[in-house]
């Protein structure tokens, strides 16, 4: 008859071996750190998020990606890319580092934009939430271990982005209708959704686009300022 003690470790032999192995988190690369933020918030432990511009100082349009980005970019098990020609770098390192079975949320064309429309979609909290089920739903395709902890990592962010719904909410009732003009439509979204009456907006995109804006377009955003309209 075996001991007691054999007995005990038969028993941590048949545990360990019955225990499933930890898995190495899911590895996302995000081209910018606002998506990066929203990934690292739904995935929490269970992903390693690398967001390639980590800095206000960088800018998207003058990147030059480099061999460090590229070996990112294959071990990803997903990619989340702005797009609507924000960061074309990014998309144009997608198809030179083809990757069998990566994921890849591009947003722009999640919400229906393209090149040549406003590229600014994080203001806008409705792609963000879009862009959050994209990624729960690869997630849950690449680990489906923890689709509760993805699923509940969604909703804790949705909760975080109600003040912000109210806020718009309120600051539409204050400024609906109220006339504004910029020079460049990166708050374009935003103030839409506030109901601002933006004036100009072929001007602004011209400029975003570096584009030359017609001479009746650049008087009327002169007079626009000239007459504080």
């Amino acid at each position: 008859m075996p001991s007691s003690k054999a007995l005990f470790l038969a028993a941590l032999t048949l545990t360990a071996l019955s225990a499933p192995a930890f898995a190495d988190p899911v590895k996302i690369v995000a081209a910018e750190n606002f998506y990066g933020d929203v990934a690292t918030q739904i995935g929490g432990a269970n992903v390693a998020v690398t967001s390639i511009l980590s800095s206000p100082d960088q800018d998207p349009h003058l990147f030059e990606a480099s061999a460090e980005t590229a070996k990112a970019l294959s071990d990803a098990k997903i990619v989340i890319v702005n797009g609507v020609d924000y960061d074309p770098w990014m998309e144009k390192l997608l198809k030179a580092h083809n990757a069998p079975g990566r994921k890849e949320i591009v947003v722009g064309t999640l919400v229906g934009h393209k090149a040549g429309d406003n590229p600014h979609l994080w203001y806008d909290p409705a792609f963000v939430k879009a862009a959050a089920k994209a990624l729960v739903a690869d997630l849950v395709a690449v680990d489906p271990t923890h689709k509760g902890d993805y699923e509940k990592g969604e909703a804790a962010f949705l909760d975080t982005l109600k003040p912000l719904d109210a806020k718009i909410a309120d600051m539409r009732k204050k400024y609906s209708g109220q006339p504004v003009t910029a020079s460049e439509p990166v708050f374009g979204y935003q103030a839409g959704l506030i109901g601002l009456k933006v004036h100009n907006e072929k001007f602004a995109l011209a400029v975003m686009n570096n584009a030359e804006p017609t001479a009746s377009e650049v008087a009327g955003f002169e007079n626009d300022l000239k007459g504080h309209r």
